[in-house]
């Protein structure tokens, strides 16, 4: 039957070992151990009639659920029932799949929903594979694609920048698509203090952010500083 209609893939961060360190800051889960959390999971999709399997691996918790099911919502669920504020714990959530073959990059898909958004810093407790669009592209460019990106040096020359905290600022406009009103609502800051920033931002890299193309690019550069550019970090040049 599952292999006609799909499957969606939930993973859950359980045990630490074998785990690297960034997974579990990607989604970790204090107060239960793997076999606690796999009990009560599995439960709890049994009295709530799921059509589902809740198994173990590689240290996490993992469900898979038929296509026609509500994954964001089998996951909001468990978050009240199962985890109900005792720990912090991300759900990763994968896009549908066909076929026992594909498993595995249900897997993977979940695990770098986890990542990427854990490296942007992104604070909701379940992500989906599918709402990544091109930060995941940009995830598989690689730490590579910093080199030779011109608007890099710019936004790394924000980070000097530390009291006013222009880096961030100029993420939220990027990510408020451009809009002050609610750039300054997400900031909580008055509107006049993100004028004085933006002009900052504007001289410090000389570019012009009533521009489309180049707020376009200056939020991809700054999504793969997000990504990379972190010394800690095997993979980051």
């Amino acid at each position: 039957v599952w292999q006609s209609s799909g499957f969606v893939m939930a993973m859950f961060l359980a045990g630490l070992r074998g785990i690297d360190n960034e997974m579990i800051k990607a989604a970790q889960i204090d107060g239960a151990s793997n076999f606690q959390l796999y009990r009560r999971i599995n439960r709890l999709a049994t009295d709530s009639g799921w059509r589902a399997v809740v198994g173990q691996f590689a240290g996490q918790v993992v469900i898979l659920t038929q296509a026609e099911e509500n994954a964001h919502h089998m996951a909001e669920k468990i978050l009240k029932r199962v985890v109900n504020g005792n720990g912090t714990v991300r759900i990763g959530i994968s896009a549908v799949q066909r076929g026992a073959a594909n498993v595995g990059r249900a897997h993977k898909q979940c695990r770098e929903a986890l990542l990427i958004t854990q490296r942007l810093e992104y604070q909701k407790p379940i992500v989906c594979f599918d709402d990544l669009g091109y930060l995941h592209a940009l995830y598989h460019a690689g730490a590579a694609s910093l080199q030779d990106n011109p608007y890099v040096p710019r936004l790394r020359d924000l980070q000097l920048e530390q009291q006013a905290d222009l880096f961030r600022t100029l993420e939220a406009y990027l990510d408020a698509g451009g809009n002050g009103v609610q750039t300054a609502e997400r900031l909580h800051i008055h509107r006049s203090t993100l004028n004085y920033r933006l002009a900052r931002i504007v001289e410090i890299c000389q570019v012009d952010l009533g521009d489309p193309t180049t707020r376009m690019n200056l939020q991809v550069a700054l999504k793969l500083i997000r990504l990379f550019d972190d010394p800690e970090r095997p993979d980051a040049k």
